[in-house]
């Protein structure tokens, strides 16, 4: 993990969260965070954001910025994370029930979901382009 994006995307998968769910309880946009896990604009990192971050991820700050100082103890294998995160799909199944694939099963719904927000964006911006059309017409 060298680079600061690597080291969030790590801390985000760790935590079993999608950008969706962090930008909703941290009010950071998701523009911003997805410019942070590509690592565009590294030189412009907020420091009150990465400190943001830091916390609701639960790592040291320092650590998520430069890589040094405390590293987080990511002690939760694949296989806990994913039984963790099944159990949230699939609330009838105990964590012995799980299958190996259901990473895949997984996978699929946070691809579902993260499509969902895009489009919810998408909406959200037409509403408010819409709104300021009527708006002028009212003004009028």
């Amino acid at each position: 993990m060298n680079t600061f994006a690597e080291r969030l995307k790590s801390a985000i998968e760790n935590k079993g969260l999608s950008k969706y769910k962090i930008s909703k309880d941290t009010k950071i946009t998701e523009a911003t965070l997805s410019n942070y896990c590509n690592d565009e604009n590294t030189r412009n990192y907020n420091a009150s954001i990465v400190n943001q971050l830091a916390r609701y991820l639960d790592v040291d700050s320092e650590w998520l910025l430069s890589g040094t100082g405390k590293k987080p103890d990511f002690v939760h294998t694949v296989a806990k994370k994913v039984s963790d995160r099944e159990l949230q799909y699939f609330p009838n199944k105990t964590k012995v029930d799980i299958p190996e694939d259901i990473s895949l099963i997984i996978a699929s719904y946070e691809k579902q979901l993260e499509i969902k927000d895009e489009q919810i964006n998408r909406l959200e911006e037409r509403i408010t382009h819409l709104m300021g059309i009527i708006e002028n017409k009212l003004c009028r």
